[in-house]
Parts: structure tokens; C-alpha cells; sequence
């Protein structure tokens, strides 16, 4: 089995792994060495043209594109500025930029950082820590710095709750030292959390389901009103009184253990399950790794990540967290 070493973010960004945070390549290998320029705004009629009082126009310089509009109190700062911040943060906490892109035709910059923190949820099955950070050329955008955990045999990502939420600085302390230290503090929070995440991670990893346990899991999360008439059929003939917790899959855990179960959940989810739950089954039957986690609560677990990982709703943004 092969396992994924680098966090290849479906294509996103360029690989600047092997350019140890050297700014000026990195700028260069991701196409991001252009400058900002910043002009008077102006309103254009058919016979006169006027200025904006104190409006800016923020433009490349490579191709003139528009990136956005400001003040002229804006404070910019040049792609160099921002991914060398990104690069001497990354250095300073121990981290190496892997991936560096942007969104909007550049009017947002992105990188991603992989860290030394990984751990096993089970044998050959490894999660890594990354840490992602966002800047760019739009007034009111801040500066963060958010982490994640990544499965590397299939690159699901699962956001991980940190103390502080992310690391969010404005645009014009940027470049403060005592901003970059509260980052480097976030890293340190996020190895922590990441702990946190792994315990949970490998207690689901210890707990044993069968297929139709699974599917009941994932309708529970996407199609809860189908588990009645799964409650139903469980517990007929049963003299128990069928309330709500009844409607719960660990309660239905021994029953669904018959072998007839797996077939009658899977032929009502046939006849009345929604197009999003089963998306999400078709991803949980052919999500990467599955040998690693199949007869476990983390198979069904891997699954719904997989599915909101890489099929529901995804886009360049999500994919800096969830790939």
C-alpha cells in the first residue's frame, strides 16, 4: 500500500516543498512575482472623466488586473511582503511551506505548511498536522492562521477545534513581531489539539460495526427521519416501547447485526433516500484507505469525510482544509 508523504491538495497552488522557504523562489515557482500597484480611481461619462475622491484601484502589474478597490488610507503590502512572512513563520515554528497559491486571479494568497506532528490512528494508518495561512489585496481581509489534521493514506481533512479559534491579525499589523509570535503560539496550541484529535480518533478506531451499522450511522447524520422505519422493522415483534432513543444507532447495534439487516437498510435507502445520502454512501463505499479502517466505527467515520472532503460542495477554498 502506498502512503501519501505530501500533502498534494488536489492540484492547488505549486510545490514549493524543496525550495526551503527561500521567498524569492517560491514568489517565482508560483507565479506570484508581480508587484501591486495602486491607482487613482476614476469615473469615466461620455465626455469627461473624474477622479474618486480618495478611491484606489489595486492592480497587477504583470497583466492589469483588477484585484480590488480601496481607500487611499489602504495600507498594501507586496506578494514578497506577505509570502515572506508566511516562509519566516513557517521557519521560526519548525514548519516547511509545501504548497503556495492564490484565489481571484491573485487577490488572495494562501500557503500551506506541513509539520513534524503526525501519529497513527491505527498501524500504517497516519494523520499529519498542517497549518494553513491566508492573506491577500482586499481591504478587510485579515491575515490568519488556522490548522488541520490529514489523513495521508486518502488526504481527508478534518478541521481541528483549537483554543483561540485560528490566529487572526489585520492587514496593517502584518508584519508585527508580536503578531508573529501570537502564530507561533497558535502552532504550539494546534499540536495540542491535535493530540486531542488523535485520542478521539483512535477510540473510534476500537470500536467494531458492520456495514449495516454504518449506513445507519451516516442516514443518522444525513436522512434522520429514514431511522423510524429502521427502528420499526428492528424491533418487531419486540414488546419495547419504540421512543426516540429507540431511533438511535447504537441501540440498534445488536439487531442490526442480523444479516438480514444489511439488505433492508441498503433497499430503503434504495427506495427513499436523498441524492446527498447516497452520494455520501458511494463515497463511504469507495473512499481511499478503506483496508485500513473497514469493519470499525472509523470506516463509517472516514467515509462522511471523504464525502465532505472531496465530493459535497467542495471548492479551491474548502480544499486548503479538507482534501
Amino acid at each position: 500500500m502506498t502512503i501519501n508523504t505530501q500533502m498534494n491538495y488536489r492540484g492547488l497552488g505549486k510545490n514549493v516543498a524543496a525550495l526551503n522557504n527561500n521567498t524569492p523562489a517560491i514568489l517565482a515557482a508560483a507565479g506570484l512575482d508581480w508587484k501591486l500597484i495602486q491607482l487613482p480611481m476614476a469615473v469615466v461619462g461620455k465626455k469627461e472623466v473624474r477622479l474618486v475622491n480618495g478611491g484606489r484601484v489595486n492592480v497587477r502589474s504583470d497583466n492589469g488586473s483588477v484585484l480590488s478597490f480601496s481607500s487611499a488610507d489602504y495600507k498594501s503590502h507586496q506578494n514578497a511582503e506577505l509570502v515572506g512572512m508566511m516562509a519566516n513563520f513557517a521557519k521560526e515554528s519548525g514548519l516547511t511551506l509545501d504548497r503556495v497559491g492564490s484565489f481571484d486571479d491573485g487577490a488572495r494568497i494562501w500557503a500551506s505548511a506541513t509539520s513534524p506532528v503526525k501519529a497513527e490512528a491505527k498501524k500504517d494508518d497516519i494523520v499529519a498536522m498542517t497549518i494553513q495561512m491566508r492573506s491577500g489585496h482586499q481591504p478587510g481581509v485579515a491575515t490568519t492562521v488556522s490548522a488541520s489534521a490529514l489523513r495521508l493514506v486518502c488526504l481527508n481533512g478534518a478541521t481541528m477545534r483549537v483554543a483561540g479559534g485560528r490566529a487572526k491579525f489585520t492587514h496593517g499589523a502584518l508584519m508585527s513581531d508580536l503578531k508573529v509570535g501570537e502564530a507561533r503560539e497558535f502552532v504550539r496550541a494546534a499540536a495540542q489539539a491535535f493530540g486531542r484529535h488523535m485520542d478521539r480518533l483512535q477510540s473510534i478506531y476500537a470500536v467494531h460495526t458492520t456495514r449495516a451499522l454504518d449506513l445507519t450511522y451516516l442516514i443518522q447524520l444525513l436522512q434522520p427521519a429514514m431511522l423510524q422505519p429502521i427502528a420499526e422493522w428492528a424491533f418487531r415483534g419486540s414488546t419495547r416501547t419504540l421512543d426516540a432513543n429507540v431511533a438511535n444507532a447504537r441501540l440498534l447495534n445488536e439487531i442490526l447485526e442480523k444479516d438480514a439487516s444489511r439488505r433492508v437498510v441498503e433497499d430503503l435507502v434504495l427506495e427513499s433516500g436523498s441524492r446527498t445520502l447516497k452520494q455520501a454512501i458511494a463515497a463511504y463505499d469507495h473512499q481511499p484507505g478503506a483496508e485500513l479502517s473497514r469493519g470499525t466505527l472509523a470506516h463509517a467515520y472516514n467515509g462522511i469525510t471523504h464525502y465532505n472532503s472531496n465530493v459535497r460542495g467542495r471548492s479551491s477554498e474548502t480544499g486548503l482544509e479538507a482534501n
